[in-house]
């Protein structure tokens, strides 16, 4: 799953503040923001990701990097990411750091906040950076792209000005702007970037190594995103305590950071069979030939052609697009794989398997029973049931890609209109509670043929112009007039409403045939996409689906109208036009 929470409502969860002095050996709490924070658990445990390794190269680090600024990850069921930052001066023996824990990932926007935090820090008395602090965690997160800012201010004077926007959840890292992307850039090269990308599409024990904590959580944070939209489902811990090493020993897949001190002090026969990158040397060991024997040829020729371009050609979201279009040529056609069985969406391993091409299938035999392919499928397949737009790059570039090879660039978005027809439980709801109003008000009305009469705009009772009438007027209601002549008028509504039964049935007949000639009787109604302006302002969404409930005689046609109104609410009307 992805563990990112998506609906967090506060901007920052904790402001933290902890002291390291010369002759202890754990850090201490000195401030938290809340004051009645409680979670124990993450008060314990946040001063050994502060400080990972603080026995070992205490004093030479903090005199080469007095002030560096760094992140690490607190994973559960849903991820935390902290931002911290060393306050030493050369000649004091207490190192500080400064911490901010957030469920947003958003590491450029955090980490240059720190700064500003810590400046403020020096220019306020206590009880006004209390009410700061307050401000900030009660601001309102507002939609993506949309600015956020945080004033500060004493006494009608500005001290700090804070303005930033939301950064989009799906949009693809790039240079300048993200800073785990650029330090990626400046340490990794191209061959060794290959390297990660394949193990990690092959799920293996990772190790990453640095003498730099910020370059070490930044290189293994920008290298998993390099498989988006999938995530990597395993221990994910960019900056690994010495009190937790003995994950390293752990005989399933993982993603870990480590600082070289705590690496060095784990015996390398005791960890097994491990990928290592050391980011300060460029260099990697892997026992595993997973460029060679796992990622197909083509792909690989055509990730070393494209990272090898000059600096200026990288900059941008170059880098991650690269990757991108390598899975989206290893994974793309997905889609073709999915089927609408027993009111599900599913998804085919075998039809997957054996859509490939020659170069591919060995691949791909591989990659549908990792975890991160599973996780992918099952997001897709939750965005195709619940109506929400497949938009994010990768699909974008599905589309770019097919585009290329000369596939229809539109049968897609065809696919997807079709089952989210067919899935979509208003649409089926609809269907079945009309037809069953329609017997019930075929009887009555046959029973009761002498007491009412119901007048339609328009009394042409042919195929073409009944059908119009029913999908395109808002609304019909019963007329008041009463007449004892039954014959015209029950004749009438017994051939509209006929029409009617005969129109349901050929939509929900499509189920059961095959698969062009469902696409093609599916066709004759035409959902269209899913937007807006297609739902009336006045039917509430909740509301269409809530079950239609018959009433008695007159007013039984007057509802079938306008359940095959609420029903074509969700399409555009428009689209409605094609009945055989």
């Amino acid at each position: 799953m992805n563990r990112i929470c998506s609906n967090a409502n506060s901007l920052i969860e904790l402001y933290c503040e902890l002291e390291l002095n010369k002759q202890d050996t754990q850090p201490k709490v000195t401030k938290i923001y809340p004051e009645d924070y409680k979670d124990d658990e993450i008060l314990k445990i946040i001063g050994h990701f502060c400080f990972p390794c603080i026995l070992p190269y205490r004093d030479e680090y903090f005199r080469s990097n007095p002030s560096q600024s760094f992140s690490f990850v607190l994973t559960n069921e849903m991820m935390k990411f902290g931002f911290c930052r060393y306050e030493r001066s050369v000649e004091s023996s207490v190192a500080k750091a400064i911490v901010i824990l957030s469920f947003h990932p958003w590491h450029d926007v955090f980490l240059k906040f720190l700064n500003v935090l810590i400046d403020l820090r020096k220019k306020v008395h206590e009880k006004q950076f209390d009410s700061y602090l307050h401000m900030t965690l009660n601001k309102i997160i507002p939609r993506e792209q949309t600015p956020i800012n945080l004033t500060f201010s004493s006494n009608g004077i500005i001290l700090q000005e804070f303005t930033f926007r939301r950064p989009p959840n799906r949009q693809l890292p790039s240079i300048p702007e993200n800073h785990n992307l650029n330090l990626f850039y400046n340490y990794i090269e191209p061959k060794t970037m290959i390297e990660i990308f394949a193990a990690l599409l092959a799920e293996r024990r990772i190790i990453f190594v640095s003498q730099n904590l910020d370059k070490l959580s930044s290189c293994l944070q920008a290298s998993c995103s390099l498989i988006q939209p999938m995530y990597w489902q395993h221990i994910y811990i960019p900056i690994l305590p010495a009190k937790l090493k003995d994950y390293l020993l752990a005989p399933i897949p993982f993603c870990v950071g480590c600082h070289q001190s705590v690496f060095n002090s784990v015996r390398q026969e005791e960890i097994g069979e491990v990928v290592v990158v050391n980011c300060d040397t460029n260099i990697v060991i892997n026992p595993y030939k997973d460029v060679t024997e796992t990622l197909p040829q083509e792909i690989v020729n055509y990730l070393k052609k494209n990272l090898s371009n000059s600096p200026a050609d990288l900059r941008g979201d170059r880098i991650p697009r690269i990757f991108l279009s390598s899975l989206v040529t290893l994974i793309g056609t997905y889609r073709d794989a999915i089927s609408y069985q027993e009111h599900k969406m599913k998804f085919s391993n075998e039809v997957f398997i054996q859509s490939q091409s020659p170069q591919y299938k060995p691949f791909v035999e591989k990659v549908v029973h990792l975890q991160i392919f599973q996780q992918f499928i099952e997001e897709r397949l939750n965005l195709i049931e619940t109506n929400s737009e497949l938009t994010d790059e990768f699909e974008i570039e599905v589309e770019l890609q097919a585009a290329k090879m000369g596939r229809k660039s539109n049968q897609y978005k065809e696919f997807i209109r079709n089952i989210k027809g067919k899935a979509n439980p208003v649409m089926k709801n609809a269907v079945k509670t009309v037809k069953a109003t329609c017997k019930e008000l075929k009887l009555k009305i046959k029973d009761k043929s002498d007491k009412t009469e119901f007048h339609l705009p328009n009394s042409n009772n042919s195929k073409d112009n009944i059908c119009q009438n029913v999908f395109t007027q808002p609304a019909y209601t019963p007329s008041s007039s009463s007449s004892s002549t039954s014959s015209p008028a029950s004749s009438s509504n017994m051939n509209i409403l006929q029409e009617i039964e005969g129109i349901l049935n050929a939509s929900n007949s499509t189920n059961g045939s095959d698969s062009s000639k469902e696409k093609e009787d599916f066709n004759l109604i035409d959902f269209g996409d899913d937007n807006e302006e297609s739902i009336p302002t006045n039917v509430p969404r909740n509301n269409l689906l809530d079950p239609f409930e018959c009433v008695d005689n007159s007013d039984l046609l007057s509802d079938v109208i306008k359940e095959l109104d609420k029903s074509t609410s969700i399409a555009s009307r428009q689209n409605w036009t094609k009945f055989d």
